[in-house]
């Protein structure tokens, strides 16, 4: 949009405002070039897109459209359909669910690490499945862009899920409930499915049989055979390693994870299930709240591996108050060390905390993020925050650490019908969501393995003075770090800078979709970006984790440098594993992204506290000091005014 004829704005004579707008999430940004673009109101841009999705309905196709605008007035002055985008395969970009694990921004590192995780891991699926090498191999293009990147975010590729889930038996059963547990809303096409033949489908179905009754059996021997491998990464791990080696110790443990880690897909898919027939039975049951009771049904684990670490650190915070300021008052890691030899006791655990945990941490599977295990400075600061309210201190602690035997309620109270079914369900349930959590606990320690490996070969780059500084390396790709040539790693760090200072200042799109292969939009100047805007005080979202709180609220927008959430509700876009320290001083939870299985969830219902997942617009709607009631049994949320 630009002042003056048309002519001058194709032919870029004249300064423009351009307007982007995302169709799923309703969201645009403007972005201008030249000094004197003109300027549009937010009312403008809401009428234009009106008026272009009702021309897009006449014509049935995107449009191209000519328009004008005088004294805020649009005049259509031509639009004709575009018939090059036609694509009847587009591709869609979604981050349901994945966006848990990799929030805003990814560095190019994580972005190659993820793709060639996640390629190992579904053709592994494939073959556990299908057991025919013909048919696996005709899908490795498959296998290897089950996730993509646009603008330095992480997505799914989501037909190249479908096409591996329909190697399924029951598919067309089984993906509406993977959908509603991983929090996708869209509709797979026909075209994303494989077709097989019926002999070989009958096999499939046989194997997929076996494998469900192996499903709790294998996920122990994954367990015992992580620890061998996380014990022979240990041992061969030395801080002077040399890039050789590095290499060959990446592709030693690589294989030995990535060979058996299908597994926990297939466990993710039994807890998906049993969780969706669980609250279905519920449900049927008659219950009224039956969400509430779902949730009941797969509360309190016992022992569950998420809540391993806020325990562990309760312990450590439960130490001499003076003993933990002095700590505290470090300000490098060699001052901590020299402090903790006066601690002989606290010395101890703190190097054991690190040893299992130091790797959890909030955006723990981004390879950039630093950890625990990287910055101990890090560990001292969040144990001295986590005791620095004692009141909610003791009640956490008392919650977490009490040895006495809870008294339980009858949860199959007002139940009448299906108990013998809601029984097993959530038994199997329970089962699948506990191996759920061991299995993402020992991913972030792969994940950890990694880092220290990329940190290292960032050290020996540094040294050579092949890069400027050594966390530089992770804006480099692992094939560049292990096969590229390193006297053009300086200019290519560089330009990669230039272009996530642009990524940086783009919206976070929830879907994205392109007509053939994904690209990153680059930009200078992002003028504004549209919030949502609601008069209503009520929202719905999906319950779960039950009980009904009121108080102020605190947006979380950096988990990594998070606000004083003690006492106060959190609202999140999303939240990870290692949001468990921030979650634990909290009074609830409010997420617009997250399902029953998500990490929100789960870690509420075993912290207590109320949450309701899957908000939209919650993180733009409510406002730091907001004071809401949040009612985790109903999934609503109300705003009652400011603090």
């Amino acid at each position: 949009m630009g002042n003056g004829t048309g002519d001058n704005v194709v032919e870029e004579k004249v300064d423009v405002t351009t307007c982007y707008f995302n169709r799923t999430d309703k969201k645009y940004y403007t972005e201008k070039t030249g000094k004197k673009p003109p300027v549009f109101t937010d009312e403008l841009i809401e009428e234009l897109i009106s008026v272009t999705e009702k021309i897009e309905k006449i014509f049935g196709k995107f449009c191209d459209i000519e328009f004008a605008v005088k004294d805020d007035e649009i005049f259509i002055l031509q639009s004709r359909p575009i018939t090059t985008l036609g694509s009847s395969s587009p591709l869609i970009l979604d981050n349901s669910n994945i966006v848990e694990s990799y929030p805003n921004i990814s560095l190019p590192l994580t972005i190659s690490f993820v793709k060639e995780a996640y390629s190992g891991v579904f053709r592994g699926l494939a073959e556990r499945v299908i057991k025919d090498k013909k048919i696996t191999d005709r899908y490795n293009e498959t296998y290897y862009n089950m996730t993509g990147s646009a603008n330095g975010r992480v997505y799914y590729k989501l037909s190249n899920w479908y096409t591996v889930l329909s190697f399924l038996p029951f598919h067309k059963k089984i993906i509406p409930i993977w959908q509603d547990m991983m929090g996708v809303t869209s509709a797979p096409r026909e075209s994303d499915f494989v077709r097989l033949n019926p002999l070989k489908r009958m096999a499939t179905c046989f194997n997929i049989i076996c494998e469900a009754f192996s499903v709790r059996k294998n996920m122990d021997k994954l367990n015992s055979d992580f620890s061998e491998t996380e014990k022979y990464f240990r041992e061969n791990f030395r801080n002077n390693i040399a890039l050789d080696g590095i290499k060959n110790l990446y592709n030693e443990v690589s294989n030995k994870v990535l060979s058996v880690w299908d597994v926990t897909l297939l466990n993710d898919l039994y807890a998906f299930i049993f969780t969706g027939l669980l609250k279905l039975a519920v449900k049927k049951s008659g219950v009224s709240d039956y969400e509430k009771k779902a949730n009941d049904f797969i509360s309190g684990i016992s022992n569950i591996e998420s809540m391993k670490p806020i325990r562990a650190m309760i312990k450590l915070a439960d130490f001499d108050r003076e003993m933990l300021a002095d700590l505290n008052a470090s300000e490098t890691a060699e001052e901590l060390y020299e402090k903790l030899e006066k601690y002989h006791l606290f010395r101890e655990f703190f190097f054991e905390y690190i040893s299992l945990y130091g790797d959890r941490s909030p955006e723990e599977l981004k390879l950039e993020t630093v950890t625990f295990r990287e910055n101990p400075l890090f560990l001292i600061k969040k144990i001295c925050e986590i005791s620095s309210d004692e009141e909610i201190f003791e009640n956490t602690k008392k919650s977490l650490l009490s040895n006495e035997e809870e008294i339980k309620k009858d949860i199959f109270g007002g139940i009448k019908k299906c108990r013998k079914r809601i029984k097993f369900f959530s038994e199997k349930a329970s089962v699948g969501i506990m191996n759920r959590e061991v299995s993402r606990l020992n991913r972030t320690r792969i994940y950890g393995m990694v880092r220290s490996m990329f940190l290292r070969a960032g050290e020996i780059f540094y040294e050579d003075k092949k890069i400027t500084e050594k966390r530089d390396v992770f804006y480099l790709t692992k094939e560049e770090i292990f096969n590229g040539n390193p006297d053009e790693f300086i200019n290519l760090i560089e330009k990669r800078k230039e272009d996530y200072k642009s990524f940086y200042t783009l919206p976070a799109f929830s879907r994205l979709i392109f007509a053939d292969k994904e690209f990153d939009k680059k930009t200078k100047s992002v003028e504004r970006i549209s919030k949502a805007v609601s008069d209503e005080k009520v929202f719905f979202g999906t319950p779960s984790s039950a009980g009904i709180v009121k108080g102020e609220a605190v947006v979380v927008k950096d988990a990594c440098n998070p606000p004083d959430t003690k006492g106060k509700i959190i609202v999140a876009k999303m939240t990870d594993p290692g949001w468990v320290f921030l979650l634990s001083n909290s009074k609830g939870i409010i997420s617009e992204k997250g399902s029953l299985l998500s990490h929100t969830a789960i870690i509420s219902r075993e912290l207590k506290i109320p949450a309701v997942v899957g908000v939209k617009d919650a993180f733009d709607l409510i406002k730091d000091g907001d004071i809401i009631e949040l009612d985790g049994n109903t999934g609503t949320i109300k705003i009652c005014g400011k603090e």
